[in-house]
């Protein structure tokens, strides 16, 4: 049999086993085509179904039998092992060395409207790659996509529509009749007040794969929570939100939940930020933004695994201004002489200047974090500025150059020392 002929059959025997037996009958005949054992699990790893169904005196098919599940991280790193660079990233692939060296195998990735619905997978061992396999397993995919779509819908009809009218919170374009039913629809199942966190996972078919099975996790085990991944960020709305009544930050109890979610994330390597409560969900795609980039502030400045918007400002501005302009364009340029005039006469004028403006002008703070007399950091302001007819009590020169330092701090992570004690000073403004 030529190759359209394979495929052509394959085709038929899908769609009929769509119509009458659903996915059992289709990796049913898919093993039956490819003469091979065939499994396909869900998003999950867990097995929906496989061909044959019980233990062929083969270790690692037997081994599926019995568990019914597979090791997540392995198939992980086989991902990104065998999808690096390919384009669709859910095309169906052989895999053939390394790993599978010894059992080459086809693999496939089933995905409709951009979220992954499982894998399937045909164990080929000594038989060789055929021509049309690929093709053959893309149909395989296809007809299991028609399948799952009912009951994709079916399942999870609620939980979809929770998080659609989520997303379009977060999307600014989003038509201001559509911004309205979400607005409403969700105000009657979350409890307020309301805070969001961000967790930026990448692109990694790993990485997408855990963003997946977060969403699941989060929402199957938190109450009053919305999870979904947008733009390769998990973001997570949780309601229920109680202030701290002595001050801006939350109760206890509330802390809790936070630390919980944190909990989850940076166990498994990820960092996130956590945006400011709020009381009216109009204001979530503001407290998306701040929660974005208290997660990029954190892992810019590779503090701890997880950071709070209000903790970190007025960092996130300085961060934000970065990705579209350079530093240059907003420091006093006396920053820049100041620096170049200690490198050639070994003085210590811009550590000096750059601890004074980080607390806020307190002259026995600032002798204190550099270690010398307050008459000597009073010598070292005064020649400051002589040298560079600088006002540095100037209210609006003070402030330029406390931008300035806090601006090259963001920027130049990791040459400068203290960021603790920059993040510190910060939250007094």
């Amino acid at each position: 049999m030529d190759q359209s002929q394979r495929i052509s059959e394959a085709y038929k025997a899908f769609f009929q086993a769509v119509q009458s037996e659903g996915i059992p009958g289709i990796l049913t005949e898919a093993q039956r085509i490819f003469d091979s054992p065939v499994f396909f699990v869900d998003e999950y790893f867990s097995i929906v179904a496989m061909c044959p169904a019980h233990p062929i005196g083969d270790r690692e098919w037997d081994w599926l039998v019995k568990k019914k599940h597979l090791d997540r991280e392995f198939v992980w790193k086989t991902l990104d092992e065998y999808l690096s660079g390919q384009q669709p990233f859910y095309a169906p692939f052989y895999a053939n060395t390394g790993t599978f060296a010894k059992r080459p195998r086809i693999v496939g990735e089933v995905v409709k409207d951009e979220t992954v619905l499982g894998h399937v997978v045909a164990i080929l061992g000594d038989r060789p790659l055929q021509d049309g396999d690929l093709e053959i397993l893309s149909l395989m995919i296809d007809a299991i996509k028609i399948k799952l779509a009912g009951r994709v819908r079916g399942m999870a009809r609620w939980n979809e529509a929770r998080t659609t009218k989520f997303r379009n919170l977060l999307d600014p374009t989003t038509p201001a009749h559509l911004l309205d039913i979400s607005l409403a629809s969700l105000r009657e199942i979350m409890q307020p007040y309301y805070s969001i966190i961000a967790t930026p996972v990448g692109k990694k078919a790993s990485q997408r794969a855990f963003a997946e099975f977060a969403v699941y996790r989060l929402q199957q085990t938190h109450s009053n929570v919305i999870s979904i991944v947008h733009t390769d960020v998990i973001i997570t709305l949780f309601g229920g939100v109680v202030r701290n009544p002595y001050g801006q930050g939350l109760d206890e109890q509330s802390m809790a939940t936070v630390q919980d979610l944190f909990d989850f994330f940076s166990g498994h390597d990820l960092v996130s930020g956590l945006s400011n409560c709020y009381s009216d969900l109009a204001d979530t795609y503001t407290a998306y933004q701040q929660a974005v980039l208290a997660a990029e502030v954190t892992m810019k400045l590779r503090l701890k695994p997880n950071g709070i918007f209000m903790d970190y400002m007025p960092l996130p501005m300085f961060l934000a201004v970065l990705k579209d302009h350079p530093p240059q364009t907003f420091v006093h340029p006396v920053i820049y002489q100041i620096r170049e005039y200690d490198q050639v006469h070994g003085t210590e004028y811009f550590n000096t200047l750059r601890a004074f403006s980080l607390s806020m002008h307190s002259r026995d703070k600032t002798a204190s974090q550099l270690g010398i007399h307050r008459n000597t950091l009073l010598y070292r302001l005064n020649r400051i500025s002589e040298l560079f007819n600088l006002p540095y009590e100037d209210q609006q020169t003070a402030l330029t150059l406390l931008c300035g330092f806090m601006l090259l701090e963001v920027y130049q992570y990791g040459s400068l020392e203290n960021i603790d004690r920059l993040i510190e000073d910060s939250t007094v403004l």
